[in-house]
């Protein structure tokens, strides 16, 4: 092997590892990158979680454009309750500010309209259907649309239920 071959070997994965070290190693690892995206607090630990997507109305022309290829579809979210009983929402694609409730601050209910997604996974990594949450806050704000697993539907519904 030459030199050359040789120094791409060694570059590539200290450039990939230098990479993640940057995005994610420096700021706490895995655990640092979750609590970021999440917005948990000092202590607060994912109970249960769940992969999703803002669930929005598509134009006639982002419809038309699957005819060729071109698919639109909402942002994609991790959807999870913690140990201190509150849901926390958060983004995998962009810097969103996240999006958390206390329990007793929304209503999660199911919404008629079926999931654009089909199947998505759930909370063990199996295939789940997929469904549309309306997520209603009790206190101002406007509702909005995820879509979520069946499993994380029913757990969210539960959860926002008034305890009694």
């Amino acid at each position: 092997m030459e030199i050359g071959q040789l120094a791409m070997m060694a570059i590539v994965p200290l450039a990939v590892g230098g990479y993640y070290w940057w995005t994610v190693g420096r700021k706490g690892g895995i655990s640092g990158y979750m609590n970021r995206r999440l917005g948990l607090r000092e202590g607060e630990q994912i109970a249960r979680m769940w992969m999703g997507y803002f669930d929005i109305d598509r134009t006639t022309g982002e419809k038309l454009g699957e005819l060729v290829g071109v698919r639109t579809r909402g942002i994609n979210i991790m959807i999870a309750l913690t140990n201190q009983h509150r849901l926390a929402i958060g983004s995998n694609e962009t810097e969103m500010t996240p999006i958390g409730f206390e329990r007793g601050q929304v209503m999660v209910s199911g919404y008629a309209k079926a999931a654009e997604i089909g199947t998505i996974a759930g909370p063990t990594g199996g295939m789940e259907k997929a469904q549309v949450a309306l997520l209603t806050p009790l206190h101002g704000g406007h509702p909005f649309r995820i879509q979520i697993a069946t499993s994380g539907l029913q757990a969210l519904t539960q959860w926002s239920q008034p305890a009694g």
